[in-house]
């Protein structure tokens, strides 16, 4: 039996198609938009635990759990002559440097954190070579994939006092960034997961070990239609329709969650511990 204590980069897969509109016509400026976006999760740190139980020289039977979290992200390719994209969440926080949000009132964040746990059951095959010590090997498995959002994925949280501007709102208990005009939702979703590894596995001592590992973690079936949303159009000057009567409606909103196969992807490295009482382990 083998201990593998985990810890890498997990790339999640983008989960929505995203488009808006900024509308700064009322304010002289003019008005963009945008698509081409995708909804998704910062690179994260990821950790968790790894059992190995030997079948033979070179099968072995695993259970997996990992954990992530990191912050959304919508990015969008930007227009420019240098290749890169921008984050809508920067964009929905230089607003506040913007028009009647020039003032001083410091602000944190504009998403929430997507918390993910992974769980799988699988088998590996590995090869010794370099005179027993150093294992390239393969492995398939089966589980599930769990994300939630600690919040509503947007959700914009003021370090002090908010903008006069958005104050009666914030008093009648609405949200700063639903009154802006940007789509709001949560995440919750548990989806079956299917994983495809390929790594290198050595022996350091006659007890520890060290492995690095490339996993695919393929969502089976997910469904994030659930999360479909487009937000109030934009219009020029004060929206008569807003919820509170003057607010300016600065963005419009789309998401269309995306169905079927997600990849995501781990790059990891573990230390292992192993308990093999009769000869070098394996």
């Amino acid at each position: 039996m083998r201990f593998e204590w985990l810890g890498g980069v997990y790339l999640q897969g983008a989960m929505a198609d995203a488009a808006f509109e900024f509308d700064l016509t009322q304010f002289g400026g003019v008005a963009i938009t945008r698509d081409g976006g995708a909804l998704d999760v910062d690179p994260a740190f990821a950790f968790g635990l790894r059992t190995h139980y030997r079948l033979n020289d070179r099968w072995s039977l695993n259970g997996t759990w990992m954990h992530a979290q990191a912050r959304y992200r919508v990015e969008f390719p930007a227009e420019a002559s240098d290749p890169g994209n921008f984050d809508l969440e920067g964009l929905l926080l230089g607003v506040f440097d913007t028009g009647p949000f020039s003032q001083d009132f410091p602000f944190g964040s504009a998403v929430s954190n997507a918390r993910i746990d992974l769980y799988s059951v699988g088998v590996r095959y590995e090869v010794p070579t370099f005179d027993g010590w150093a294992y390239p090997f393969a492995s398939l498995g089966a589980g599930m994939y769990r994300q939630r959002s600690d919040d509503d994925v947007f959700r914009l949280d003021f370090e002090g006092d908010p903008n006069p501007v958005l104050e009666p709102g914030v008093a009648a208990g609405l949200d700063v960034v639903q009154l802006l005009g940007v789509s709001q939702f949560r995440i919750d979703s548990t989806d079956p997961l299917v994983t495809l590894g390929a790594g290198l596995r050595v022996s350091l001592t006659q007890r520890w070990g060290a492995t690095l590992e490339v996993e695919d973690f393929v969502q089976v079936g997910a469904d994030y239609t659930d999360i479909d949303a487009t937000s109030t159009p934009s219009v020029a000057g004060q929206d008569p329709n807003a919820p509170v009567s003057g607010t300016p409606r600065l963005f419009s909103t789309t998401f269309n969650g995306k169905e079927g196969l997600i990849h995501s992807f781990g790059v990891r490295l573990a230390v292992n511990y192993s308990f093999w009482p009769y000869a070098r382990p394996r």
